[in-house]
């Protein structure tokens, strides 16, 4: 068994990247999805990701061996006035675009697990010895300032040492 935070870090970034829409959506500016980081002077838009975990063995119900809280904050920075090659937008509907792709598409699905975005997604930790619930939305706070918009989504889930078999 190892540390499950490498096979997380990259579950969530392959997540993130593996989102062509995302992308294309950030390199319209010339924006990036960026890890751990915040540039003032980057391109806009871009999606910054920031983690941090806690013990929760004795906090979660079920879990019966070592458990991890884990927080996921995704920002999302938007000119307040973007521009989309063409015609200058309100940069309301970049970041609306963008914190769409960022939650996913779960309550559009009949499954109700998303095809992209991390509300309700299930990363697996494969040889990690660790396993994950799914990961859910918390909240989103609204943080702007003038000239940029600035939402920070944060999400949450729970990570276990596996049972064995």
């Amino acid at each position: 068994m190892s540390d499950y935070l490498a096979t997380f870090t990259d579950a969530i970034r392959d997540r993130l990247t593996g989102n062509a829409t995302l992308r294309s959506a950030l390199a319209a500016g010339s924006g990036s999805i960026r890890w751990f980081e915040q540039d003032r002077d980057a391109p806009m838009p871009y999606v910054t990701v920031a983690m941090q975990a806690m013990d929760a063995t004795g906090t979660v119900q079920g879990f019966t061996k070592r458990a991890e809280r884990v927080e996921i904050d995704v920002h999302v920075y938007v000119d307040a006035q973007s521009d989309n090659g063409s015609t200058p937008t309100n940069g309301n509907e970049t970041l609306g675009s963008i914190s769409y792709m960022v939650k996913g598409d779960w309550h559009e699905q009949s499954s109700g697990l998303p095809t992209y975005g991390f509300d309700r997604w299930q990363p697996t930790l494969t040889g990690s010895g660790w396993d994950c619930t799914s990961i859910m939305l918390e909240q989103t706070a609204v943080l702007n300032e003038p000239g940029i918009l600035h939402h920070v989504h944060t999400f949450v889930c729970h990570v276990s040492v596996s049972k064995a078999t």
